[in-house]
């Protein structure tokens, strides 16, 4: 993965994994376009709870902050939030997923802003940890700790194919005292059918 960064204004910035090393820092002129690439040791592709994971982009002026991730013939994009317009409620958005590679899920991804987070979550389909489709968990993060949640897939091929569940329509939600989070959802290595 690979982070662009640029502001209109000349700043300071720095990329962090949070709680662990600083990738790289430097200024930033205004119109400029500075790079950062994540190492791969960063890359998160199993379910569970991950510290020292979760990257972190401070500025002393505002920036705009993109993510960038290929990987063989496909790629993906986001625009990067700043904390402070994050929600506390989401629905996972993902495809049916249909891969030319085993081991390829469906997923979300969850971080926290704040301590003593807790989230909920409503699994629209049946997970890789085989939690059933309608089921709920709570779960408690502290900053920068991250949730992942994969769907399940058989890695049987099926005409050349490989086929798993899609998490479209799980619910994820921040209660008590409903801190903000972050949510990523997608389809790895899909194929998309028209």
């Amino acid at each position: 993965m690979t982070l662009y960064l640029t502001s209109d204004v000349n700043t300071d910035y720095k990329v962090e994994i949070y709680g662990d090393t600083t990738l790289q820092s430097g200024s930033i002129n205004a119109g400029q376009v500075i790079t950062c690439t994540i190492p791969l040791k960063y890359l998160l592709n199993a379910e569970g709870l991950f510290t020292k994971y979760a990257i972190r982009v401070t500025a002393k002026n505002p920036i705009v902050v993109y993510s960038y991730i290929t990987q063989s013939a496909i790629s993906g994009a986001t625009l990067c939030l700043p904390t402070n317009v994050l929600g506390q409620e989401y629905i996972s958005m993902n495809f049916k997923q249909i891969s030319n590679a085993a081991n390829a899920n469906s997923y979300f991804t969850i971080i926290a802003t704040e301590d003593n987070t807790s989230v909920e979550i409503t699994y629209a389909a049946t997970t890789k940890s085989k939690r059933p489709a309608g089921s709920k968990d709570t779960i408690k993060l502290n900053k920068g700790q991250i949730y992942q949640v994969l769907g399940d897939h058989n890695n049987t091929q099926v005409g050349g194919l490989y086929y798993g569940e899609d998490l479209t329509g799980s619910r994820i939600k921040s209660i008590g005292t409903c801190k903000r989070i972050a949510v990523f959802s997608g389809s790895e290595i899909g194929r998309a059918h028209v």
